[in-house]
């Protein structure tokens, strides 16, 4: 196998990861504040990307675009639920994150095609 190839799907993995732990400690801080209907769906997010994880070696860009388009919805919608509960700041960085979620999911569908161009 290919060192480059190896690294990338296991990049690949470990972004989800990370994004499930972000969730999942999303979620922890949601249930301190007492909004259990919030902390269920950032728990949800978290098994969902953990679960992608294992899922992207298989379908690495119909998984990938998928996740990244949830969770900048996702993330969207928690910026503007803590916009409304009158954070100062956590808007912001939830806005930001959806922001990344999006710019990731343009920049892998650039590369894809790129790809499959160079490969054609």
């Amino acid at each position: 196998m290919n060192v480059k190839k190896f690294i990338r799907r296991k990049s690949d993995r470990v972004q989800l990861l990370l994004a499930g732990v972000a969730f999942l400690f999303g979620g922890i801080v949601s249930l301190e504040g007492g909004n259990v209907l919030l902390a269920a769906a950032h728990f949800l997010m978290a098994l969902l990307n953990m679960l992608a994880a294992t899922i992207v070696l298989k379908h690495p860009f119909r998984t990938k675009i998928s996740i990244f388009i949830i969770n900048a919805v996702f993330a969207g919608v928690v910026s503007y639920l803590y916009y409304m509960a009158g954070n100062d700041q956590m808007p912001y960085a939830w806005a930001l994150i959806s922001l990344i979620f999006i710019v990731g999911c343009v920049v892998f569908c650039i590369r894809s095609r790129r790809q499959k161009e160079v490969s054609a």
